[in-house]
């Protein structure tokens, strides 16, 4: 579920981020991200009580929290106690993967790259992956949004991810 990110195009995103602060971008407060109730750098024990709150169950995994509710589970990364990454899968295909798209431009965030790969399953079929980034100026963390599919399940989810642009700075302290 997670993306990998290379360090250029981290570097992009930081450098976008280094460049509109210098072109005296808005001095408002950068704000996190915020989803479904979780908010980027809240606690885990915070977080542990808006899950429990929401009816969510919380479980460690290799990957990281898996946060649940009714089968399907959303993946949250802490680093030291402190939320850095969320993600969630959602169903709809191809025109819901558009709107999302849309949505994010719609509220400020701007394409920075692209990423398209395939690869072949461990059930030996081909899969595939379309993610696009997403940068708000002044904001302090980016959004993915990745579309995948493979010979028999065509375009039936995407998926939509959060994460803090200082993660891997906190993630190796």
């Amino acid at each position: 579920m997670a993306c990998a990110l290379g360090n250029m195009t981290v570097g992009l995103i930081v450098a976008a981020t280094v460049a509109a602060s210098a072109a005296g971008a808005a001095a408002a407060t950068p704000r996190g991200f915020e989803v479904k109730g979780f908010v980027q750098g809240m606690h885990r024990n915070e977080a542990r009580e808006v899950a429990h709150r929401n009816g969510y169950e919380l479980h460690e995994s290799q990957s990281g929290t898996v946060i649940s509710k009714g089968g399907r589970g959303d993946l949250a990364l802490f680093c030291r106690d402190e939320l850095v990454r969320y993600a969630y899968a959602t169903r709809g295909g191809f025109m819901k993967f558009l709107n999302q798209i849309k949505d994010l431009e719609g509220n400020g965030f701007r394409r920075t790259n692209l990423d398209l790969g395939t690869q072949m399953g461990s059930d030996g079929k081909e899969q595939g992956h379309l993610t696009i980034y997403f940068f708000r100026p002044g904001d302090p963390y980016f959004a993915t949004v990745t579309l995948r599919g493979n010979e028999d399940y065509d375009t039936y989810n995407f998926t939509v991810q959060y994460e803090a642009l200082d993660r891997a700075a906190k993630c190796q302290q």
